[in-house]
Order: C-alpha cells, then sequence, then structure tokens
C-alpha cells in the first residue's frame, strides 16, 4: 500500500495494486538515523546481528529454503561499503546477505530490504532532472524525480517481510521525509527512540 501511493503521486505512472501473499512479520517499514554517515555501516551492522539474534531465537521464522534473504540496495556501487565483509563469518549459515544496486534487484525479492543511503542529493539522486540531460532525453518524464521515484519503489517491493532504511541526521532524504509525513514510518535511533527533525523554515532543508 505505501509503495503504491508514493509511485502514484506521478500522475503519469500506470496504477499499480500489488499485494503480497506473505504473512506480516513484525514492522514492514523501518527507519534508523545516525549522527554521521560514518556510523552507517556501524548500524547496518547492527540491524543484520539484531535480525540474526531474531531468527537464532525463533523470533523471527528461517526463509523459503530454510536461510533468511537479505538484499541490501544501494543507489550506486559504492554503497556496498555499508556491508562488512565479514557478515559470512558471523551469519552465513542463517541468512544470506546479498549486496545489489537498486537497479540490479529488478524481478528479484529478499525476505528483508536495507536501504542504507537514504540521504539528500543520493536517494533521491536530484540530478536526474537536470535540465541539460531533459535536452538528450525530451521524452522523459515531466514530473520531478519521477524517475527517482519509480527506482525507489523497485527498492521498496524487493522486500517479501520488511524494508529498512537509513539516514543521517540532517541530510534524510526527500523521499524518506515523504514516508514520514505520510504516517507511513517513523524514524528512530538504533535504540528505538523516535527522533523528531524539522526543516530549517528558511531554506527548508
Amino acid at each position: 500500500d505505501v509503495s503504491s501511493a508514493f509511485v502514484s503521486r506521478n500522475p503519469a505512472q500506470i496504477p499499480k495494486d500489488v499485494q503480497s501473499v506473505t504473512p506480516a512479520y513484525g514492522a514492514v517499514l523501518q527507519a534508523y538515523q545516525v549522527a554521521s554517515r560514518d556510523r552507517l555501516a556501524g548500524a547496518v551492522e547492527q540491524y543484520l546481528e539484531r535480525l540474526h539474534q531474531q531468527l537464532l531465537s525463533g523470533q523471527v521464522p528461517p526463509g523459503r529454503d530454510g536461510t533468511v534473504t537479505v538484499f541490501v540496495l544501494g543507489r550506486y556501487n559504492a554503497d556496498r561499503a555499508m556491508l562488512s565483509a565479514t557478515w559470512r563469518a558471523r551469519h552465513g549459515q542463517h541468512m544470506e546477505v546479498s549486496f545489489l544496486t537498486a537497479h540490479r534487484s529488478k524481478g528479484m525479492e529478499a525476505d528483508y530490504v536495507i536501504l542504507p543511503g537514504m540521504l539528500d542529493r543520493r536517494f533521491p539522486n536530484t540530478r536526474a532532472d537536470d535540465p541539460v540531460l531533459a535536452l538528450a532525453m525530451p521524452d522523459s518524464d515531466a514530473y520531478p524525480l519521477g524517475e527517482e521515484r519509480r527506482l525507489f519503489y523497485v527498492a521498496l517491493t524487493r522486500a517479501r517481510r520488511s524494508v529498512a532504511m537509513f539516514t543521517v541526521q540532517g541530510r534524510r532524504s526527500a523521499f524518506l521525509t515523504e514516508l514520514v509525513n505520510d504516517g507511513a514510518v517513523r524514524v528512530t535511533s538504533m535504540a528505538g527512540e523516535t527522533i523528531h527533525e524539522q526543516a530549517c523554515p528558511a531554506c527548508r532543508v
């Protein structure tokens, strides 16, 4: 419901009615905020460790093949740095964690999706509406950030169970802010405390 409402804000978008047959396991959407960008990778690791413990305790059931699948979906390949190279040694027996870009994830599914880079000017990439690019692609979508909106829809709908989004204080993605304003998700610290962030009344940032 959230993803369909989000992408349908663009009046040129073909209406979508996506329904899941997977039972709900906890929160469908989660959003976590850390104090600085250098803490994002640690926060993602903490989320994976928490999920691993829930799996071992039986709080979270195994996936279709006996393991829980997790996609870490980056807007760019550089977001791969958010996934620790040592995760397999700690979680590999019970969790299959893979990094993909949101573009490459089209047509694929995982039990859980992590979006580690929900940052201003990163996702959405505001250069997608560059007027110079519009000259080269005159038939492109006129709706602001229309292609980025569709890409975010793709990312949200890769998850069978839940999507976890990660952002940084003062750099929250416009898409995440939109979901918060719609009441679809609340942003918390890793400890679960709700974080309320107001935009500057002068610059709206």
